[in-house]
């Protein structure tokens, strides 16, 4: 699991380092936790820089907003969730590789 917990570090940029996980359910809430808590686009400056190479035209970042029923949003909130969703995915399939060895 050592080597899991490395490359989800590596490939999705979440820090794990500080784990207490003995299962496999434990470590995908650990990873749930550190994404939310990790992944974060302050200043609008840095969110429309993010938009505009990741969702230029917004869609996914509306679309995921839509999703979890929020309708007062911003560049920075936008931005955040789409980052939040593109890391969770790579962890996900990361995770879902494990599992198939």
């Amino acid at each position: 699991m050592n080597r899991l917990i490395k490359k989800l570090e590596k490939n999705c940029g979440i820090e794990l380092t500080y784990l207490n996980t003995n299962t496999m359910e434990d470590l995908i809430e650990s990873v749930e936790t550190a994404i939310n808590e990790q992944m974060e686009v302050i200043y609008y400056l840095e969110a429309m820089k993010y938009l505009a190479e990741n969702d230029p035209s917004l869609l996914e970042s509306i679309q995921i907003a839509r999703e979890y029923g929020i309708t007062d949003i911003n560049s920075e909130f936008l931005a955040t969730i789409h980052l939040q969703k593109k890391t969770r995915d790579k962890a996900y399939e990361i995770i879902n590789d494990y599992k198939e060895l």
